[in-house]
């Protein structure tokens, strides 16, 4: 398994249907030049990493990039321990933890908790869905960024703000996970989504991640997980892994 593709859609350097035509090894490589071209580490530096540092530190790169936290011509004139440092002072701003606990953290892990693996992904949906900035996130509690997420699903389906309310923060941080990932694949546009239930979400997500892994796993194997779960196979989590 591997997080080549999340990666790659994260940074929106390819599209789900390119990243559903190439093989790992394609992935890969389109991953490092495109690290290549946004750092000043050479082609060898990135070609000697193995797949878990590689997608680490293209996770932490494209997180500064999509955050606005540097631009393409800072980060061009960065190491990958220059970016390492920058999202660890970030982390550090964003959660209050100690340096020290987060200095011991992988790049990939560092990323994760950006998007707020800490809080059921609430923070990145929002933050990946391109409805708050960093800044703004970092001004609102957890219980405003819930609040902000409920509103904006409710306006983005057709079911109502206490349908979104009823639900704990996890389910809350997958709901909005699917409905912003068909949105940002353009799998489906606003129109569409407004008029679709969470279940409409969830099934056509799952019918997507059936075309992408080529799997012979039956729907009900998906129907299984839960949303945040089905979201990792989209990012490049082998799905074996998940039984």
């Amino acid at each position: 398994m591997s997080y080549y593709r999340g990666v790659l859609l994260a940074g929106r350097f390819r599209t789900q249907f390119e990243l559903n035509h190439m093989f790992d090894d394609g992935q890969r490589n389109t991953l490092i030049a495109t690290l290549v071209g946004l750092s000043n580490q050479s082609v060898s530096h990135y070609q000697a990493m193995n797949v878990w540092d590689l997608c680490g530190t293209g996770a932490a790169r494209t997180f500064l990039r999509e955050t606005k936290g540097r631009t393409d011509a800072e980060l061009q004139a960065m190491t990958d321990d220059d970016v390492r440092n920058t999202l660890i002072v970030a982390m550090h701003a964003q959660t209050g933890i100690p340096v020290p606990t987060l200095q011991g953290m992988t790049d990939l892990n560092l990323a994760l908790l950006g998007l707020g693996s800490d809080r059921s992904f609430i923070r990145g949906a929002l933050l990946v869905g391109r409805f708050r900035t960093m800044a703004e996130l970092l001004a609102m509690s957890a219980e405003d960024q819930r609040n902000t997420l409920i509103v904006t699903l409710a306006g983005l389906s057709n079911q109502p703000v206490s349908h979104y309310q009823a639900m704990s923060d996890r389910t809350l941080g997958g709901a909005g996970a699917a409905l912003v990932f068909l949105r940002e694949a353009k799998i489906r546009d606003d129109a569409a989504l407004k008029a679709m239930s969470d279940d409409d979400v969830r099934n056509t997500m799952i019918v997507e991640v059936q075309q992408q892994t080529n799997t012979d796993e039956p729907v009900d194997f998906f129907q299984g997980l839960d949303n945040l779960d089905i979201i990792q196979i989209v990012l490049g989590a082998d799905a074996l892994v998940l039984h």
